[in-house]
């Protein structure tokens, strides 16, 4: 009965070391694993951010253009306005003296007609 006792002690010993020498190697595992994907989380965010990045920036580029186009447009408009507005202020003076000289004229021919009688 002695030896049976110690044979069973020794397997139940063997047992238990044999259990945590696996559980030891899961937690291993798990661990390794868990590292893997950390760093390959890290390395998809960073790309994921180099690309947010450059498509940031990219849409900068773009509206910074769009911008300028309008600043041109613009500019243009309001040249364009300012020489509309030039030619109807000259026409308008030009009509003025027209209308300036006719009535003068006319106030002569007026004056003189009242002078005859």
């Amino acid at each position: 009965m002695d030896l049976h006792n110690s044979v069973t002690f020794v397997v139940g010993l063997i047992t238990i070391f044999s259990a945590v020498y696996k559980l030891a190697q899961v937690e291993s595992s798990i661990n390794s694993k868990i590292a893997n994907l950390e760093s390959s989380m890290n390395s998809k965010i960073a790309n994921l951010e180099a690309a947010n990045f450059i498509t940031v920036d990219n849409l900068k580029d773009k509206l910074n253009d769009k911008l300028i186009n309008l600043d041109r447009k613009v500019d243009i408009h309001l040249q364009d306005y300012t020489n509309y507005k030039d030619a109807l202020l000259l026409q308008h003076n030009n009509l003025f003296d027209a209308i300036k000289h006719n009535w003068s004229k006319t106030e002569k021919l007026f004056n003189a007609e009242r002078q005859k009688q």
